[in-house]
């Protein structure tokens, strides 16, 4: 962990005025904000404070005078060289040459670690980025926030943060479904059967060749079974294919995740139904229309939304959304949430925030960050 002079100068004044309080020097005015900046003037200094100048009304005291006080009391540091006023109140602090010197051996000892500091006092964090559907592979869109997400993770860390990086895998919603669908038919062809692809397929390249892959290792294990069978068969392989073209893609970029989080666990542990009892409980689910909907117009949005838009369909992306964010809040316990979104999801950020509020946590425990595509 590196101190930065900033963090020292500040800490000296404070201490400074402080024992000048103590001996009745300067009157005693509460907590002291002593803020350090770069002077424009290099002449002036390394860091100067305008503290007295902020405290001269409360004081009822000039300023150059309270700066004088601190200045006489200011503690003999080896980092500081010269200390000074200047103008109205300014105190100036000059750093010794001597400290800026041995600063090249104090950067070579820490390494990757210098410039580090503590702030985070290891707050946990969860920074989730990426997760597109693994339908295909990712493109250029999809790697401007693996960049972003990434980034905030390592500035995040390097703070003192707890961070952990996670991949939301869209497994359990209709895109996957459709997906598999689209194998399945790019293996059927491969096998020299009459098939084609429905409207709402996949058509790319990507899909064709693995479904060709496939047939090359199941050969016609799947061709007189029922499909319903079959493409319970193709989806975890096509996933599986999915998930490893896009953790290389990322792994090139040298980014990699803590945590591939499934949407289907969320289901198998109980958590949907969890986060659908939070809300009922604070009254914020109705019934209406054969759905269920969560009352965002209770918190101010304009408009409520579908959780789940019937037993036929089952949940809505966002109904699934509920129950991620309340794994991440109230089961793993994150002290914060940062979900870097691609810009296509602007519309839903108002109401995760009216979902975290409803479900209990604070607003500012979720952050969202929304990044262009194109």
């Amino acid at each position: 962990m590196t101190v930065h002079p900033q963090q020292t100068v500040s800490k000296l004044v404070r201490k400074a005025f402080a024992r000048a309080v103590d001996l009745g020097d300067v009157p005693n005015v509460g907590a002291v904000n002593a803020s350090i900046e770069k002077p424009k003037q290099v002449e002036h200094g390394d860091y100067s404070t305008s503290v007295a100048m902020s405290l001269a009304s409360s004081a009822k005291m000039n300023p150059r005078d309270i700066a004088g006080k601190i200045v006489e009391h200011i503690e003999t540091n080896p980092m500081i060289e010269r200390v000074g006023i200047a103008g109205p109140g300014f105190v100036n602090f000059r750093l010794s040459d001597d400290w800026l010197r041995e600063q090249v051996n104090t950067i070579i000892k820490a390494g990757d670690s210098f410039g580090s500091v503590s702030i985070g006092n290891g707050e946990r964090v969860q920074v989730e980025f990426v997760s597109v559907n693994p339908t295909g592979p990712l493109h250029i869109g999809h790697i401007r926030g693996a960049v972003i997400g990434n980034a905030i993770a390592n500035l995040l860390e390097f703070a003192g943060y707890d961070v952990q990086r996670e991949y939301y895998i869209n497994d359990a919603g209709t895109q996957m479904q459709i997906y598999a669908r689209s194998v399945y038919v790019r293996y059927l062809q491969a096998a020299g059967r009459d098939a084609e692809l429905p409207d709402d397929s996949y058509p790319g390249e990507f899909v064709a060749q693995l479904g060709k892959r496939i047939f090359e290792k199941l050969g016609g294990q799947l061709l007189d079974i029922d499909e319903t069978d079959a493409l319970a068969k193709i989806e975890p392989l096509a996933l599986a294919e999915s998930i490893a073209v896009i953790r290389n893609t990322l792994g090139r970029l040298g980014i990699e995740y803590d945590e591939w989080f499934s949407e289907k666990s969320l289901f198998d542990s109980g958590d949907w139904s969890a986060a659908m009892d939070a809300l009922r409980t604070n009254g914020f689910v109705a019934e209406r229309e054969g759905a269920l909907w969560f009352l965002g117009s209770k918190l101010g949005l304009e408009s409520d939304s579908v959780m789940i838009r019937g037993q036929d369909r089952g949940p809505s992306y966002f109904g699934t959304d509920v129950a991620y964010h309340y794994n991440k809040l109230f089961k793993r316990e994150f002290d914060r949430v940062i979900d870097v979104w691609g810009a296509d999801h602007h519309g839903h950020v108002a109401r995760m925030h009216a979902v975290v509020e409803a479900l209990g946590a604070q607003p500012e425990s979720l952050t969202i960050i929304i990044n262009q595509l194109v």
